[in-house]
């Protein structure tokens, strides 16, 4: 019998995905957002959306497997080619030898560039859950900060663009390992006070942003305050990941569990690739600045992009329920080709080997 996800994860990484949603709206949709400070500063809060994803597979560990990968990137794939076929359907794209190699290859070409830095972790995490079992407490927190400060360095180092803005595999390991070791601190810690000193920080961040981001050089607000490997955004995110996975309710020694939160929440990634892709978004976020945010004022575009944020939210999820079974046959097809391959190739090496023996 297989045993019921704990619901509290789930929920949190709803909220989160929810986050990055409006984040992107903002981006995306809402450029101009950039030089108006309360947005940028409702950016900077929700940015924090990607280093909790990491750090909750570092909570619960990753356990790679054929399948697990297999079902990332058959998630991917399915989404690719699908979102593809219809902006060439619509003519929003022409079709190309180019655009169809990309099409079939989601994780390399850059379009979803978490997924493609998640994989390469996926395949890392056993050395560092090894390290992470083996080693003192003391040893791994040693590692913890020689990952941030190594991250922080080469991120912020102009001559290596290839580690800029956290979005790599060494700030993900650090993040992973973070994530490991913020479940190991003991339950008896008070939450109500991280859960007070994080709400202050968000307050102070806000206020911080507000009234000195149009007067500080983006270049030092950036790797201050908003890159995934940030001082400033670093802690902010453990602070909101400690307090929501320290709640009251559904702690681990008190699980709760709640099969509308599991259903809802087996699209998150689903949700990802859907609202940001190199296929139909651009199109989308242009067409939603002149229909939504041209000429308003910057909190009556605060409040129509949550309302937005929410619609895109909803829209994708019901699209992806409507193609999970579709999706999961097609998850379902491609671990059959795989393990059929496999077993010919097995089979077609070993006989190889018998016949050199003889």
């Amino acid at each position: 019998m297989t045993k019921a996800r704990e619901s509290r994860p789930e929920l949190f990484r709803l909220v989160l995905m929810a986050g990055i949603v409006l984040y992107h709206v903002l981006l995306h949709a809402v450029p101009e957002s950039e030089s108006i400070p309360i947005l940028a500063a409702v950016k900077t809060v929700f940015h924090v959306g990607v280093p909790c994803f990491v750090m909750l597979s570092g909570w619960f560990g990753i356990r790679p497997s054929v399948h697990g990968f297999l079902g990332l990137w058959s998630m991917c794939l399915f989404y690719s080619l699908l979102l593809r076929g219809v902006s060439i359907a619509i003519s929003i794209c022409e079709p190309s030898p180019h655009a169809a190699f990309f099409a079939f290859v989601p994780l390399l070409s850059g379009e979803w560039w978490f997924f493609t830095v998640y994989a390469t972790l996926y395949f890392c995490a056993p050395v560092l859950q090894t390290f992470a079992n083996k080693s003192s407490s003391r040893e791994v927190w040693h590692v913890v900060i020689a990952l941030f400060v190594l991250s922080f360095w080469l991120g912020h180092s102009p001559g290596v663009k290839c580690m800029a803005g956290g979005k790599n595999i060494l700030h993900f390991a650090f993040l992973y390992l973070l994530g490991n070791r913020l479940r190991n601190i003991p339950p008896a810690v008070p939450w109500l006070k991280i859960a007070a000193a994080g709400f202050a920080l968000v307050a102070t961040l806000l206020s911080a942003t507000t009234i000195c981001h149009g007067g500080l050089p983006s270049r030092i607000y950036e790797d201050l305050f908003f890159a995934y490997n940030s001082p400033g955004l670093t802690v902010l995110a453990v602070l909101v990941f400690f307090t929501a996975m320290r709640m009251p309710f559904g702690s681990m020694e008190r699980p709760w569990h709640d099969a509308r939160i599991n259903f809802a929440a087996k699209s998150v990634f689903p949700i990802y690739l859907l609202h940001v892709n190199g296929s139909l978004s651009p199109l989308f976020y242009r067409w939603l600045h002149d229909v939504a945010f041209t000429g308003k004022s910057p909190p009556r575009i605060l409040l129509t992009s949550l309302a937005v944020s929410a619609g895109i939210l909803v829209g994708c999820l019901i699209v992806d329920i409507a193609m999970r079974p579709l999706r999961l046959f097609f998850a379902t097809a491609i671990e059959k080709s795989v393990a059929a391959s496999v077993a010919f190739v097995s089979r077609r090496l070993g006989h190889a080997i018998m016949t050199v023996r003889q």
